[in-house]
């Protein structure tokens, strides 16, 4: 059965990526763009924003704003590695793991 793009991009978000309240760090579009693009992940036109603004609970903006705005969402720790983001900035790559994965 074939799915269509937004589907699959949301899938491709749902596997690496969940919303969180508590984050254990706050990440921008553009980081969380920079992770999957490093990855190999790429989207096409507006496929993350809609599939990131799906991972939040209906009527939940995923967005956080305190001096800056941020996405509501943290890497699910199985997914960084070898099955799935086997590389990740510095800066994220420290909290997560503390200096395990890829560095790039």
């Amino acid at each position: 059965m074939n799915q269509n793009p937004e589907q699959i991009a949301r899938d491709k978000i749902d596997q690496k990526l969940v919303d969180a309240e508590k984050l254990k760090v706050r990440m921008s579009y553009t980081q969380v763009e920079e992770i999957f693009r490093i990855n190999g992940i790429y989207f096409k036109g507006n496929e993350l924003t809609h599939a990131l603004k799906k991972l939040a609970p209906p009527g939940v903006d995923i967005y956080g704003k305190s001096d800056t705005k941020y996405l509501k969402v943290d890497i699910r720790p199985e997914k960084i590695g070898l099955d799935g983001f086997y590389a990740v900035p510095n800066s994220i790559e420290e909290v997560y793991l503390g200096g395990q994965a890829v560095l790039v």
